[in-house]
Parts: C-alpha cells; structure tokens; sequence
C-alpha cells in the first residue's frame, strides 16, 4: 500500500505518497498518488463488474479493491463512514487510488460467502 514505514523500499516504491492528511481516527485510510496498478497486480473479478482481488506488488498480501464510478456521487459518504469504522466485524479499508473515471477503495480480503447469501 502506500504507507510509508522504518523499512527500505525499492526506488519505484519510495514516490507512493499520501495526498490528504485524514483525521485521527481515520489516520490508517490513505488517499493515494498514482496508478493503482504501480502498486497492485489484479488477479480476479470477484463480482464480475467492480470488486477485485489484487496482491500487492511489495507485501504479497492479498487485498481487494472495489471500483466505484466518480459519476455515482455516494463516494465521498461511503468512504467517510468506512474511515470512521472501526469494528473487528467490519472490514477494514487501507487505501483510496483515483483515476479519472473512477476511485478504487483497497481493503482487506475476506474468503468464503457473501453477507446476502449466508442470509438467506
């Protein structure tokens, strides 16, 4: 992701900055500069339209990234009340990437059924 840390990075991952300074309780989601894809490979659609499994280039950790349209407008509401979460039960959001149709929220990986289908 493009947190910053004590550890040496490759060159081409030392220009990952945060763009926004976030409030303290949201201080772990961070807006981020540049193309996603510098910083993840995408592995799968997981919904077939806008959720999808990435591994992060530098950590292998697996993460998923859900798109969101900037023409939807629910963006900014969505993404302050991820930020303002923060509950072992709720998945946890890392990063933010934009491009110029499109945010991509990066967050954890979860395995197994959706919310809806275990519900039912």
């Amino acid at each position: 992701g493009c947190f910053e840390s004590v550890v040496e990075k490759p060159k081409s991952f030392r220009k990952r900055v945060a763009i926004n300074e976030l409030s303290e309780r949201s201080s772990f989601v961070r807006n981020c500069e540049g193309n996603i894809k510098d910083y993840y490979d995408f592995q799968d659609s997981l919904d077939g339209v806008h959720v999808y499994l990435l591994v992060d280039k530098r950590t292998q950790f697996q993460r998923v990234a859900k798109r969101v349209s900037k023409e939807q407008g629910k963006f900014n509401i969505e993404i302050e009340i991820l930020r303002n979460l923060d509950h072992p039960n709720i998945i946890k959001i890392f990063e933010v990437f934009q491009d110029e149709y499109n945010y991509y929220f990066v967050s954890e990986f979860c395995q197994g059924d959706n919310l809806l289908n275990i519900l039912k």
